[in-house]
């Protein structure tokens, strides 16, 4: 069981000591606890790829860097080797290549940065695209309480560009690769854009009906379910959703939004119910937190985690929608799937 790997009921003299040591064998620190190590050092290693990147970061870019911005590579300052992960990082009107300290930082940044240069490569394209959008009053009042139309616009394009040219596919490392992935699928971009922009339409219908329904719901009685909603829809369905949510997750929302359309509709007379299972989700939503914050933990494994939690909000709370399996699970989605789940990566985290 889960439990039996508590750490705290484990003696210490039974856990690993790691040491740490430099270049040249000496002793920097020791202990038990790998997590407190890695805390303790990892202000150095900032701070030493900080000065590394003086040498390395290039700002105001417009176009592919020169130089080839390869998954990983291994610098030497002087007191020892360490890796860093080269990315693009938006910037609004341009990129900058920056060095990062793990993986995790590098693709977040890289599904921005990639798109951002893709639209600045066929700039005649985005502005035809955009100009799309200014008679759609629809789209824009829905999404006026995440954002203004700027950001509304930049959103669906961004979003247009990484699907068009990047989504599925190995990034780019030279620039002659990116040109030539840009002039290959330029021609596709407006119907990404299309699709984008209908995922949105629905999203934001959806997202809408559901705030209004609870806008009717003044019972104290329903205090605990509507701030649960509003706290699943901040995650669901923020500013940035179309370039936070890949493709595969982003046509699931609206399914989502209507579960929650459902348990606001049948709450009456199951508050009590609504209460126990809201425990049961937060319980796995404060494990997935201290999942998310370990920078070993990959970004598909902390989304798969993420949206199997809301397969679980459709079941317990929308049973007649349907929750689907999640990853490579048969059978119907339960707290106990997902606690099994959740605990083997806890373990191989070392978080139990």
């Amino acid at each position: 069981q889960a439990a039996d790997w508590d750490r705290v009921r484990v003696d210490s003299h039974l856990l690993v000591n790691v040491r740490v040591i430099d270049g040249n064998g000496k002793l920097l620190g020791q202990g038990r606890d790998l997590g407190a190590l890695k805390s303790k050092f990892a202000g150095q290693i900032e701070s030493r790829a900080a000065d590394a990147a003086d040498q390395f970061e290039q700002g105001g870019l417009l176009a592919f860097p020169e130089s080839e911005v390869t998954a990983s590579l291994m610098l030497d300052d002087g007191a020892g080797q360490m890796i860093a992960y080269p990315g693009l990082l938006d910037e609004g009107n341009c990129v900058r290549l920056k060095l990062f300290t793990d993986p995790r930082s590098q693709q977040r940044a890289n599904r921005d940065g990639y798109a951002r240069l893709a639209l600045l490569a066929v700039a005649q394209t985005a502005r035809y695209l955009k100009k799309s959008l200014d008679q759609d009053n629809t789209l824009g009042l829905h999404y006026a309480s995440l954002g203004d139309a700027r950001q509304l616009t930049d959103e669906l394009l961004r979003s247009a560009a990484w699907n068009c040219f990047f989504e599925g596919k190995d990034l780019p490392a030279t620039g002659q690769e990116f040109d030539r992935r840009i002039r290959d699928k330029r021609g596709v971009l407006a119907e990404a854009f299309a699709e984008s922009r209908a995922h949105l339409q629905t999203i934001l219908q959806k997202r809408f009906d559901v705030v209004t329904a609870c806008g009717q719901m003044t019972s104290p009685a329903y205090k605990t379910a509507l701030a649960d909603v509003h706290e699943q829809l901040l995650g669901l369905v923020p500013t940035n959703v179309l370039t936070v949510t890949p493709r595969e997750f982003l046509s699931q929302i609206p399914r989502y939004l209507d579960a929650i359309d459902y348990r606001l509709a049948h709450l009456q007379g199951k508050v009590v119910r609504d209460e126990e299972q809201t425990q049961v989700i937060h319980s796995l939503l404060r494990r997935l937190d201290d999942i998310d914050a370990q920078t070993a933990t990959s970004e598909a494994e902390v989304l798969g985690l993420r949206f199997a939690v809301e397969e679980l909000r459709v079941a317990v709370f929308a049973e007649p929608l349907g929750a689907k399996p999640f990853g490579n699970a048969r059978g119907k989605v339960s707290y106990k799937r997902l606690d099994r789940e959740f605990s083997v990566i806890e373990r191989n985290l070392g978080l139990i």
